[in-house]
């Protein structure tokens, strides 16, 4: 296992390595599609490895020091006590990759706290915007709107995902309403962006007299990157975390960390403690989403050059990352629900979107074959 470690640390090195040589001018032609595999791993690595020491580098996944640990694995604790035990508990625990080395909400520069959610976040919308910038270059559009687009796109989207998140889960925020402006704690509803988003959009595309739908089509490949960042913001936050499970990425999660309300009964009978620590294991679906993401990220670039019309493309990510959203939602315990039914709000959307949009595609398409309607109508 430990060979495995090191050989990770390796992987890293080479895709650190990989985003560099793609963030210099390259042409636009598909060779993006695996430079942008490569960046999105190797962001998100960065990203991860950058709580951890220096030390850290030599070793990857067995560091020592710091408060808690990240361990993947199984109830098995032989190969985390191979190398080292967890100090205190405000961190995480996953169960065979150590990480031990803090792996904290937060950082203080100048006695300011800065949330590695916020950090992650943030990264990601630069880097979203760069892809889109380069989407319009290769397009024959102008790449300075979409930096426009970006910021006006950006605020309506945290402005949508926060009221989605707080509307339905309003019994969590009801007694503290100034928690609902407190968004480093995390609570940003994907769905909720989206729509928030595209309600700017259309607005932006009917002033300034623009396609709603190639806008879209541009932004798509950006969103999905948004998104696959996203998700880690989640790991850092302690939040969208399914069920108990005992496969071989289970993560471990103190209790004292996460919300009582996302702790099912499931958890509790499966609880670990270790040095005085109570520890819940669960399902990663960040990383489960954050991996699909990638994949719907590389069929959005291998199918943008195939359109047959303008928001194709936009439809498909929506239709991709609705499928994805399904099966990971239902391992979720964060559930937003819809009241009275109490059904998950964002399955119940996921499965909507995936077959209007399917039958959407399929209605342009035949259309478009008959010649009843233009290519970028």
């Amino acid at each position: 296992m430990r060979m495995v470690f090191i050989c990770a640390n390796n992987a890293v090195s080479a895709l650190n390595h990989s985003m560099l040589k793609f963030l210099s001018p390259i042409p636009a032609t598909d060779s993006v599609v695996s430079g942008l595999t490569r960046l999105s791993i190797a962001v998100s690595a960065a990203l991860f490895f950058s709580t951890i020491a220096p030390s850290a580098a030599a070793e990857v996944f067995t560091v020592e020091a710091g408060k808690a640990g990240v361990l993947f694995g199984n109830d098995t604790r032989s190969e985390y006590d191979d190398y080292q035990k967890i100090k205190d508990g405000d961190d995480f625990s996953y169960s065979a990759i150590d990480l031990s080395q803090a792996t904290g909400k937060n950082i203080s520069i100048f006695g300011f706290s800065i949330a590695y959610y916020g950090i992650v976040i943030v990264t990601g919308m630069m880097i979203a915007i760069w892809i889109a910038q380069r989407e319009a270059k290769r397009t024959g559009q102008n790449p300075e709107q979409y930096l426009d687009l970006a910021m006006i796109g950006i605020a309506a989207g945290i402005l949508g995902a926060r009221i989605y998140y707080v509307i339905f889960a309003w019994d969590y925020y009801k007694d503290d309403l100034l928690s609902i402006f407190n968004i480093r704690q995390g609570g940003l509803a994907i769905y909720g962006g989206i729509i928030g988003a595209c309600i700017a959009v259309v607005i932006y595309s009917r002033k300034k007299k623009q396609n709603f739908g190639l806008l879209m089509d541009t932004a798509s490949m950006s969103i999905v990157f948004g998104q696959i960042m996203g998700r880690w913001g989640n790991f850092f936050n302690r939040e969208a975390f399914g069920d108990y499970t005992n496969n071989l990425f289970a993560m471990q999660l103190p209790v004292s960390a996460v919300r009582a309300n996302e702790i099912t009964q499931k958890m509790w009978d499966h609880v670990v403690t270790v040095n005085g620590v109570e520890y819940i294991q669960v399902h990663p679906t960040f990383l489960y989403e954050s991996l699909w993401n990638v994949s719907v990220l590389l069929f959005l670039f291998w199918f943008r050059k195939r359109k047959k019309f303008n928001g194709e493309v936009f439809l498909m990510y929506l239709i991709g990352y609705g499928l994805g959203r399904i099966w990971i939602e239902g391992l979720r315990t964060d559930q937003l629900l819809l009241p009275v039914v109490g059904l998950p709000v964002s399955q119940l959307l996921s499965g909507c979107l995936v077959v209007g949009c399917t039958i959407l595609v399929v209605w342009k398409r035949k259309k478009l074959s008959s010649g009843g309607e233009t290519a970028h109508s």
